[in-house]
């Protein structure tokens, strides 16, 4: 075994410092999750922090009705296909190019506009937050990532880390550990 001079819990640190210096907010799960003392989610099960998504939404778009914000959100929060790959993609093109939406406009007719989930063209729109140790309790199965990265409450990256001085800390325990 290699000696180390720095433990996982140093890099989670760097890493969250590195993250503030760019920026975002940061907040443990202490904090945000269901049982924390400012819970932003409902239950372990949740992983869209929805109230920033809802906030995001409303401050992207004051230009679109209500409902049909909700509905772009709903959309979001949904899943619209059982397989994996079909269903990132969705979201991946909703994320870059926003949501198609109708409503009513106020003379009766039917109009159509886009619901942006992300300000890419002026980025401090956005709200920018990084998740330390967030469990995640799906299926029976319960998991805590090191680092969520999320984006406008959508969550956009999740980041294991593993202590720099042990033989089994490498790139394929770390990758068996996120498809768990």
């Amino acid at each position: 075994m290699v000696a180390s001079f720095i433990s996982e819990d140093d890099v989670e640190k760097i890493l969250l410092e590195q993250f503030q210096a760019l920026g975002y907010a940061n907040l443990s799960d202490k904090v945000i999750g269901p049982d924390g003392s400012a819970p932003e989610r409902a239950s372990y099960g949740d992983v869209i922090l929805r109230g920033r998504l809802e906030d995001a939404v409303a401050r992207l778009n004051p230009h679109v009705p209500v409902e049909a914000r909700e509905d772009a959100i709903k959309r979001i929060i949904g899943d619209e296909s059982p397989h994996l790959i079909e269903e990132n993609r969705r979201l991946h093109r909703a994320i870059v190019e926003g949501l198609d939406v109708e409503f009513h406009a106020e003379d009766g007719t039917i109009r159509g506009d886009k619901v942006l989930l992300v300000d890419f063209d002026n980025p401090d729109n956005n709200d920018w937050l990084v998740v330390d140790q967030m469990t995640v309790i799906e299926h029976g199965h319960n998991r805590r990532p090191d680092v969520v990265m999320f984006l406008n409450g959508l969550p956009l990256a999740v980041i294991e880390l593993k202590n720099p001085g042990t033989e089994a800390a490498n790139l394929r325990a770390a990758y068996n550990q996120l498809q768990t």
